[in-house]
C-alpha cells in the first residue's frame, strides 16, 4: 500500500501541522486521493484547532470507502508557543 505524508506550516508561523496517510490503490487513483489531502491541508492550515481538517479527511475517506478504497490518516499539531501538539487519527 502506498503512504505519503504531507508537512505544512502556518501563514504566522505558530504551529506545524503534519498528515500520515495510507492510500490503498496504485497509480493515479492514490495520487487523486494525495492531491484531495493536500487541498484539505491547505484549506485548515491556519486554524487553531484540527478537528475542521479531521471531519474533512473523514468525509474524503466516507467517499473513497463508497468505492470499496479505503485510506488512514494521522493529524498532528504542534503549536510554538505552547509547546504542544495534538494529535487524532
Amino acid at each position: 500500500m502506498p503512504s505519503g505524508e504531507l508537512t505544512s506550516l502556518c501563514g504566522g508561523g505558530l504551529s506545524t501541522r503534519f498528515i500520515l496517510a495510507d492510500v490503498s490503490g496504485h497509480s493515479s487513483a492514490v495520487a487523486n486521493v494525495a492531491t484531495a489531502l493536500r487541498s484539505q491541508m491547505r484549506k485548515h492550515l491556519n486554524s487553531k484547532d484540527q478537528s475542521q481538517l479531521v471531519q474533512a479527511l473523514n468525509r474524503e475517506f466516507t467517499q473513497l470507502a463508497k468505492m470499496n478504497r479505503f485510506a488512514t490518516a494521522m493529524v498532528a499539531t504542534y503549536h510554538y508557543s505552547a509547546g504542544s501538539v495534538a494529535a487524532e487519527s
